[in-house]
Protein backbone atom coordinates (compact mmCIF):
# COMPACT_ATOMS: atom_id res chain seq x y z
CA UNK A 1 0.00 0.00 0.00
CA UNK A 2 2.37 2.72 0.89
CA UNK A 3 5.24 1.66 -1.46
CA UNK A 4 2.67 2.02 -4.69
CA UNK A 5 3.46 3.64 -7.46
CA UNK A 6 1.04 6.66 -7.02
CA UNK A 7 2.94 7.04 -3.49
CA UNK A 8 6.30 7.54 -5.66
CA UNK A 9 4.65 9.96 -8.04
CA UNK A 10 3.82 12.14 -5.26
CA UNK A 11 7.11 12.14 -3.47
CA UNK A 12 8.22 13.01 -7.21
CA UNK A 13 6.13 15.95 -7.70
CA UNK A 14 6.76 17.30 -3.57
CA UNK A 15 10.44 16.62 -4.87
CA UNK A 16 10.02 18.81 -7.93
CA UNK A 17 8.27 21.26 -6.37
CA UNK A 18 11.11 21.52 -3.59
CA UNK A 19 13.53 22.10 -6.22
CA UNK A 20 11.65 25.14 -7.46
CA UNK A 21 11.29 26.49 -4.01
CA UNK A 22 14.88 26.53 -3.83
CA UNK A 23 14.75 28.52 -6.77
CA UNK A 24 12.74 30.86 -6.15
CA UNK A 25 14.22 31.36 -2.66
CA UNK A 26 17.87 32.03 -4.25
CA UNK A 27 16.50 34.53 -6.46
CA UNK A 28 13.67 36.13 -4.17
CA UNK A 29 17.40 36.64 -1.80
CA UNK A 30 18.99 38.27 -4.68
CA UNK A 31 16.29 40.43 -4.87
CA UNK A 32 16.10 41.73 -1.63
CA UNK A 33 19.59 42.49 -1.82
CA UNK A 34 20.46 44.15 -5.14
CA UNK A 35 17.22 46.32 -3.82
CA UNK A 36 18.14 46.54 -0.70
CA UNK A 37 13.99 45.42 0.67
CA UNK A 38 15.02 45.23 4.13
CA UNK A 39 16.55 48.58 4.44
CA UNK A 40 13.74 50.39 2.44
CA UNK A 41 11.23 49.01 4.22
CA UNK A 42 12.55 49.34 7.82
CA UNK A 43 13.12 52.86 6.87
CA UNK A 44 9.36 53.17 5.65
CA UNK A 45 8.51 51.94 9.25
CA UNK A 46 10.63 54.64 11.17
CA UNK A 47 9.48 57.22 8.60
CA UNK A 48 6.12 55.83 10.12
CA UNK A 49 7.28 55.85 13.58
CA UNK A 50 8.72 59.60 13.35
CA UNK A 51 6.17 61.16 11.66
CA UNK A 52 6.61 64.74 12.07
CA UNK A 53 6.48 67.83 9.89
CA UNK A 54 9.59 69.09 8.20
CA UNK A 55 10.74 71.64 10.71
CA UNK A 56 10.94 68.93 13.65
CA UNK A 57 13.57 68.52 15.77
CA UNK A 58 13.51 65.07 14.76
CA UNK A 59 13.47 64.49 11.59
CA UNK A 60 14.37 60.89 9.65
CA UNK A 61 18.01 62.69 8.36
CA UNK A 62 18.74 63.39 11.55
CA UNK A 63 17.95 60.52 13.07
CA UNK A 64 19.68 57.87 10.25
CA UNK A 65 23.18 61.10 10.61
CA UNK A 66 23.50 60.00 14.17
CA UNK A 67 26.34 57.81 14.81
CA UNK A 68 24.67 54.69 16.55
CA UNK A 69 22.51 54.33 13.24
CA UNK A 70 25.30 55.56 10.98
CA UNK A 71 27.87 52.50 12.34
CA UNK A 72 24.98 50.03 12.05
CA UNK A 73 25.35 50.47 7.85
CA UNK A 74 28.07 50.85 4.84
CA UNK A 75 28.47 54.29 4.13
CA UNK A 76 25.45 55.32 2.21
CA UNK A 77 23.34 53.04 2.75
CA UNK A 78 20.89 52.17 5.29
CA UNK A 79 21.07 49.51 8.25
CA UNK A 80 18.43 46.33 7.18
CA UNK A 81 18.07 45.86 10.94
CA UNK A 82 18.25 48.29 13.89
CA UNK A 83 18.60 46.97 17.67
CA UNK A 84 15.59 48.36 19.96
CA UNK A 85 17.86 49.46 22.19
CA UNK A 86 20.22 50.95 19.67
CA UNK A 87 16.60 53.05 18.47
CA UNK A 88 15.83 54.08 21.75
CA UNK A 89 19.66 55.54 22.83
CA UNK A 90 19.48 57.54 19.49
CA UNK A 91 16.27 59.07 20.04
CA UNK A 92 17.07 60.04 23.82
CA UNK A 93 20.58 61.63 23.01
CA UNK A 94 18.76 63.69 19.87
CA UNK A 95 15.57 64.57 22.38
CA UNK A 96 18.62 65.82 24.99
CA UNK A 97 20.31 67.60 22.52
CA UNK A 98 23.67 65.08 23.01
CA UNK A 99 23.69 65.96 26.18
CA UNK A 100 27.18 63.92 27.81
CA UNK A 101 27.41 60.84 29.42
CA UNK A 102 28.57 62.98 32.27
CA UNK A 103 25.36 64.62 33.43
CA UNK A 104 23.59 62.66 35.41
CA UNK A 105 20.33 60.90 34.70
CA UNK A 106 17.52 62.99 35.89
CA UNK A 107 19.33 66.56 34.59
CA UNK A 108 18.84 64.43 30.85
CA UNK A 109 15.84 63.54 31.75
CA UNK A 110 14.71 66.66 32.03
CA UNK A 111 16.73 67.98 29.11
CA UNK A 112 14.43 65.63 27.29
CA UNK A 113 11.14 66.97 29.06
CA UNK A 114 12.13 70.35 27.81
CA UNK A 115 12.73 69.44 24.21
CA UNK A 116 9.34 67.13 23.72
CA UNK A 117 7.30 70.30 25.47
CA UNK A 118 8.54 73.01 23.87
CA UNK A 119 10.90 71.94 20.88
CA UNK A 120 8.44 69.63 19.55
CA UNK A 121 5.77 70.87 17.42
CA UNK A 122 2.52 69.12 17.40
CA UNK A 123 2.75 65.88 15.72
CA UNK A 124 1.99 62.32 16.32
CA UNK A 125 5.49 61.67 17.25
CA UNK A 126 5.12 64.77 20.39
CA UNK A 127 1.94 62.96 20.83
CA UNK A 128 3.66 59.48 21.57
CA UNK A 129 6.43 60.99 23.29
CA UNK A 130 4.79 62.20 25.96
CA UNK A 131 2.15 58.94 26.21
CA UNK A 132 5.50 57.51 26.98
CA UNK A 133 6.85 60.39 29.24
CA UNK A 134 3.85 59.81 31.34
CA UNK A 135 4.32 56.42 31.79
CA UNK A 136 7.87 56.26 32.72
CA UNK A 137 7.25 57.53 36.68
CA UNK A 138 10.25 60.47 35.93
CA UNK A 139 13.02 57.13 35.49
CA UNK A 140 15.23 57.99 32.70
CA UNK A 141 15.75 54.27 32.28
CA UNK A 142 11.92 53.72 32.08
CA UNK A 143 11.46 55.98 29.52
CA UNK A 144 14.36 54.11 27.43
CA UNK A 145 12.41 51.10 28.11
CA UNK A 146 9.37 52.25 26.90
CA UNK A 147 10.77 53.45 23.63
CA UNK A 148 12.42 49.96 23.09
CA UNK A 149 8.62 48.85 23.87
CA UNK A 150 7.22 51.28 20.96
CA UNK A 151 9.90 50.45 18.36
CA UNK A 152 9.39 46.55 18.96
CA UNK A 153 5.67 47.03 18.63
CA UNK A 154 5.99 48.86 15.54
CA UNK A 155 8.20 46.58 13.89
CA UNK A 156 5.99 43.74 13.95
CA UNK A 157 3.92 45.97 11.37
CA UNK A 158 7.15 46.66 9.61
CA UNK A 159 7.31 42.61 9.25
CA UNK A 160 4.40 42.32 7.84
CA UNK A 161 4.98 44.57 5.42
CA UNK A 162 8.37 43.09 4.20
CA UNK A 163 6.42 39.76 3.73
CA UNK A 164 3.52 40.99 1.91
CA UNK A 165 6.08 42.74 -0.83
CA UNK A 166 8.43 39.03 -0.60
CA UNK A 167 4.98 37.23 -1.41
CA UNK A 168 4.21 39.33 -4.15
CA UNK A 169 7.65 39.31 -5.75
CA UNK A 170 7.96 35.23 -4.66
CA UNK A 171 4.27 34.99 -6.90
CA UNK A 172 6.17 36.45 -9.58
CA UNK A 173 9.29 34.81 -9.90
CA UNK A 174 7.30 31.03 -9.30
CA UNK A 175 5.67 32.14 -12.31
CA UNK A 176 8.95 32.96 -14.23
CA UNK A 177 10.90 30.16 -12.94
CA UNK A 178 7.96 27.61 -13.96
CA UNK A 179 7.34 28.78 -17.22
CA UNK A 180 11.45 29.02 -17.73
CA UNK A 181 11.99 25.59 -16.95
CA UNK A 182 8.43 24.38 -18.23
CA UNK A 183 7.35 22.66 -15.22
CA UNK A 184 4.11 21.44 -15.55
CA UNK A 185 2.62 19.25 -13.02
CA UNK A 186 0.23 17.31 -14.91
CA UNK A 187 2.80 16.26 -17.95
CA UNK A 188 5.45 15.52 -14.60
CA UNK A 189 2.94 13.42 -13.09
CA UNK A 190 2.33 11.49 -16.53
CA UNK A 191 6.16 10.93 -16.65
CA UNK A 192 6.97 10.19 -13.63
CA UNK A 193 3.55 7.57 -13.52
CA UNK A 194 4.73 6.54 -17.35
CA UNK A 195 8.34 5.93 -16.58
CA UNK A 196 9.22 3.92 -13.34
CA UNK A 197 12.70 4.27 -14.00
CA UNK A 198 12.81 7.86 -13.97
CA UNK A 199 10.46 8.04 -10.60
CA UNK A 200 12.50 5.58 -8.78
CA UNK A 201 15.46 7.86 -9.89
CA UNK A 202 13.59 10.82 -8.08
CA UNK A 203 12.47 8.82 -5.23
CA UNK A 204 16.38 7.46 -4.37
CA UNK A 205 17.73 11.49 -4.78
CA UNK A 206 14.57 12.74 -2.73
CA UNK A 207 15.17 9.89 0.19
CA UNK A 208 18.82 11.13 0.24
CA UNK A 209 17.38 15.00 1.09
CA UNK A 210 18.27 15.65 4.38
CA UNK A 211 18.29 19.28 4.25
CA UNK A 212 17.05 22.65 2.84
CA UNK A 213 20.14 22.67 0.28
CA UNK A 214 21.03 24.50 -2.86
CA UNK A 215 20.62 22.74 -5.86
CA UNK A 216 23.33 19.76 -7.11
CA UNK A 217 24.30 18.91 -10.44
CA UNK A 218 22.72 15.97 -10.29
CA UNK A 219 19.29 17.33 -9.05
CA UNK A 220 19.33 19.59 -11.95
CA UNK A 221 19.45 16.36 -14.30
CA UNK A 222 16.61 15.01 -12.57
CA UNK A 223 14.86 17.97 -12.84
CA UNK A 224 15.91 18.22 -16.57
CA UNK A 225 14.22 14.74 -17.27
CA UNK A 226 10.97 15.61 -16.37
CA UNK A 227 10.73 19.63 -17.30
CA UNK A 228 12.34 21.27 -20.09
CA UNK A 229 11.00 22.24 -23.72
CA UNK A 230 12.34 19.52 -25.72
CA UNK A 231 8.84 18.37 -26.70
CA UNK A 232 7.89 21.40 -27.52
CA UNK A 233 11.05 22.56 -29.48
CA UNK A 234 10.54 19.32 -31.69
CA UNK A 235 7.67 20.13 -32.39
CA UNK A 236 8.50 23.65 -32.99
CA UNK A 237 11.07 22.12 -35.82
CA UNK A 238 8.45 20.45 -37.21
CA UNK A 239 6.34 23.00 -37.97
CA UNK A 240 8.74 25.56 -38.97
CA UNK A 241 10.09 22.97 -41.95
CA UNK A 242 6.81 21.96 -42.88
CA UNK A 243 6.65 26.46 -43.09
CA UNK A 244 9.58 26.34 -44.96
CA UNK A 245 8.94 23.41 -47.22
CA UNK A 246 11.55 20.91 -46.53
CA UNK A 247 9.29 18.62 -46.70
CA UNK A 248 8.91 17.20 -43.26
CA UNK A 249 5.16 17.14 -42.68
CA UNK A 250 3.62 14.35 -41.69
CA UNK A 251 4.33 11.06 -43.90
CA UNK A 252 7.73 12.17 -45.41
CA UNK A 253 11.24 12.21 -43.58
CA UNK A 254 13.76 14.98 -43.06
CA UNK A 255 16.91 15.39 -41.32
CA UNK A 256 16.38 17.70 -37.87
CA UNK A 257 12.36 17.20 -37.52
CA UNK A 258 12.43 15.33 -34.52
CA UNK A 259 15.37 18.02 -32.90
CA UNK A 260 14.80 18.53 -29.39
CA UNK A 261 17.06 21.65 -29.25
CA UNK A 262 16.42 25.05 -29.13
CA UNK A 263 15.98 26.21 -32.56
CA UNK A 264 17.90 29.40 -32.24
CA UNK A 265 17.89 32.35 -34.75
CA UNK A 266 14.72 30.56 -36.33
CA UNK A 267 12.95 30.96 -33.18
CA UNK A 268 13.36 34.44 -33.49
CA UNK A 269 12.76 34.94 -37.11
CA UNK A 270 9.62 32.53 -36.83
CA UNK A 271 7.90 35.81 -34.89
CA UNK A 272 7.68 37.53 -38.54
CA UNK A 273 6.89 34.48 -40.49
CA UNK A 274 3.69 33.27 -37.99
CA UNK A 275 5.02 29.84 -37.39
CA UNK A 276 6.03 31.14 -33.85
CA UNK A 277 1.99 32.23 -32.93
CA UNK A 278 0.77 28.97 -34.26
CA UNK A 279 3.03 27.17 -32.13
CA UNK A 280 2.21 29.04 -29.13
CA UNK A 281 -1.86 28.61 -29.58
CA UNK A 282 -1.27 24.90 -30.04
CA UNK A 283 1.28 24.53 -26.93
CA UNK A 284 0.09 26.91 -24.22
CA UNK A 285 -3.47 25.99 -23.92
CA UNK A 286 -2.27 22.42 -23.06
CA UNK A 287 0.47 24.28 -20.36
CA UNK A 288 -1.87 26.57 -18.03
CA UNK A 289 -3.12 24.40 -15.76
CA UNK A 290 -0.23 22.36 -14.85
CA UNK A 291 2.02 25.59 -14.80
CA UNK A 292 -0.65 27.41 -12.45
CA UNK A 293 -0.54 24.45 -10.15
CA UNK A 294 3.24 24.43 -10.52
CA UNK A 295 3.43 28.08 -9.47
CA UNK A 296 1.41 27.80 -6.81
CA UNK A 297 3.01 25.03 -4.98
CA UNK A 298 6.53 26.69 -5.63
CA UNK A 299 5.44 29.79 -4.39
CA UNK A 300 5.08 28.26 -1.10
CA UNK A 301 8.67 27.64 -0.66
CA UNK A 302 11.44 25.38 -0.22
CA UNK A 303 10.80 24.85 4.05
CA UNK A 304 7.13 23.79 3.32
CA UNK A 305 7.90 21.31 0.62
CA UNK A 306 10.71 19.82 2.65
CA UNK A 307 8.77 19.21 5.91
CA UNK A 308 5.98 17.27 3.60
CA UNK A 309 8.64 15.35 1.54
CA UNK A 310 10.07 14.03 4.99
CA UNK A 311 6.34 13.26 5.97
CA UNK A 312 5.52 11.54 2.86
CA UNK A 313 8.99 9.70 3.22
CA UNK A 314 8.23 8.24 6.91
CA UNK A 315 5.05 7.64 5.49
CA UNK A 316 6.58 5.57 2.86
CA UNK A 317 9.48 4.32 5.46
CA UNK A 318 6.09 2.64 7.89
CA UNK A 319 5.80 -0.16 5.39
CA UNK A 320 2.65 -2.22 4.83
CA UNK A 321 0.51 -2.31 8.73
CA UNK A 322 1.21 -6.05 9.98
CA UNK A 323 -2.63 -6.86 10.23
CA UNK A 324 -2.59 -6.05 6.40
CA UNK A 325 -0.21 -8.59 5.52
CA UNK A 326 -1.45 -10.96 7.74
CA UNK A 327 -5.22 -10.75 8.49
CA UNK A 328 -6.53 -12.24 11.49
CA UNK A 329 -8.78 -15.31 10.67
CA UNK A 330 -12.20 -14.73 10.08
CA UNK A 331 -14.61 -15.44 12.65
CA UNK A 332 -17.63 -18.08 12.22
Amino acid sequence: MFNSSILDVAIGLVFVYLLLGLICTTVNEWISQRFKLRASTLKQGIQALLHAPEDSAVVIEEFYSHPLIRTLALPGSHPAYMDPRTFALAIMDILSKGASDAQTAEARFEAIKHCIANELPDSQFRTSLQILLSSSGNSLETFGKRLETWFDSSMDRVSGWYKNKVQIITAIVAVIVTIFVNADTLSIAHKLMVFPVIRDQIVKSAEGTRSVAPITPTQEAELAAISGWSDEFRAFNKLERCHNKNLCCPGQSASGCDDPSFPGLEFLKSMTSGVFYTWLWNIIPGHLVGWFVTAIAASLGAPFWFDILNRFMNVRAAGANPREKNPPPATA
